[in-house]
């Protein structure tokens, strides 16, 4: 193992070194200067910068024109050289709006949540949003309402307003106060810098600082890679050093070799995903996020229409490293069982409370399930499992429907009584 474990170490020292030789670096001034995920202080300064039409970029109007495009409202104001843009602007006692773009009129407000719990505290009977509503329509003036987060998120705690599916602020009469945008950064903020960068050839500054910028928004969504991630990222690509740095894996810093991991996983679900969502949409693959797979100890469900007293279970045991898929039974039927005499399973089993009629589809460790199918090649491995995992599940589909629908036609020729002793 140590003689593994050094030549790895050598390649990816050897690795890194010609690198750094090329110019790679992580080398970043807003990283320096402030935390990636500072809002005020990094994200709402630099977007405001940029936005301002008397800024020190000497640009005019050509940078918030660009982010008007971006999201969707190009023609909103009169004339853009006439816009104000103000930062932190104090409006009342219960509204500071991050940014304030005005025109006569007209506004757009711009409340900028990395963190999305907008309401903090305890004791307020309304979210931060409804503040801001309450203050703008106030002022009798045509707004817009951006709310700007990592994902486009909707805001929290609002109470008194609704939010359309035409981005209209309606009251609680239906009447339209106003309108809204949800934005994101990983969608409107990174097209509007790639917009800035394609229109920035000179002067060249503004093209480093709008690049850094970029990659900061990388890092708050989680994608960022450093120059010796990507020396790592090489190193999975093949299994049997993905094998053997799985058992190193608590040398590794921050926690690396398990992000990447979930990177992986979540690729590789998301494209079964998409299959489902093509060939099968009569079967819901939902893909659980992190709090519901602590909750429900799941990463994947599968669901079908029409649930009655059977439904189709995918389940992923991962302390015994096994997918398997079947019938169960709901859970008002705690105290009966599927009748064994049953006799038309083909290769299913019965779980040994008896509630669940089950195929394996994966008997390993689903990364190692991943990786095996292109032990050179990790992107064609993800394409290549995700492919025959779906293919697995809808072959024992076509199995199980017409046993689904008979057990849901006749629930007590297949259900029988049990006691609680048979389910310890």
């Amino acid at each position: 193992m140590k003689g593994k474990f050094e030549k790895i170490k050598n390649q990816l020292k050897t690795n890194f070194a010609n690198s750094v030789k090329m110019g790679k670096n992580d080398y970043n001034l807003f990283s320096i200067l402030r935390k990636d995920n500072e809002e005020a202080g990094l994200h709402s300064a630099f977007i405001f910068s940029l936005l301002d039409t008397d800024g020190e970029h000497y640009q005019s109007d050509l940078f918030l024109k660009l982010f008007l495009c971006a999201i969707g409202y190009d023609n909103f104001f009169d004339d853009t050289k006439n816009v104000i843009v103000k930062k932190e602007y104090v409006a009342s006692d219960d509204a500071r709006y991050d940014i304030f773009i005005e025109e006569n009129k007209k506004c757009i407000v711009l409340e900028n949540k990395i963190d999305t719990s907008d309401n903090k505290g305890d004791d307020e009977k309304s979210g931060q949003i409804d503040k801001y509503i309450d203050n703008l329509s106030k002022d009798k003036k045509e707004f817009l309402l951006l709310y700007l987060t990592p994902n486009a998120n909707k805001p929290k705690n609002t109470t008194k307003y609704d939010f359309s599916n035409d981005n209209k602020i309606l009251d609680k009469n239906k009447n339209e106060i106003g309108k809204y945008g949800l934005i994101s950064y990983d969608k409107e903020i990174k097209n509007w810098i790639e917009l800035c960068l394609a229109k920035v050839n000179n002067p060249e500054n503004l093209a480093i600082y709008l690049k850094a910028y970029l990659e900061v928004i990388d890092k708050i969504l989680g994608r960022y890679r450093s120059v010796m991630a990507m020396k790592i990222d090489n190193l999975l690509v093949n299994y049997e050093n993905y094998k053997f740095l799985s058992e190193m894996e608590k040398y590794f810093k921050n926690g690396y070799f398990e992000k990447r991991k979930k990177e992986i996983l979540n690729k590789f679900l998301e494209k079964i995903k998409e299959k489902f969502e093509i060939y099968n949409p009569n079967l819901k693959f939902k893909i659980l996020n992190e709090k519901e797979r602590k909750e429900e100890e799941y990463l994947f469900k599968i669901t079908n229409d029409n649930i009655e007293n059977f439904f189709l279970q995918l389940d992923y045991q991962a302390q015994r490293n096994s997918v398997s898929f079947g019938i169960a039974t709901k859970e008002k039927f705690e105290k009966q069982n599927i009748n064994k005499d049953f006799k038309d399973l083909n290769s299913f089993k019965f779980y040994k409370d008896e509630t669940y009629i089950y195929k394996e589809i994966c008997n390993k460790n689903l990364i190692e399930y991943i990786l095996e199918f292109d032990k050179n090649n990790l992107e064609n491995s993800i394409n290549l499992a995700s492919e025959k995992f779906y293919n697995e599940i809808d072959n024992n589909f076509e199995i199980l429907e017409p046993i689904l629908e008979e057990f849901n036609n006749n629930p007590n020729r297949y259900l029988i009584e049990t006691t609680q002793k048979d389910h310890k």
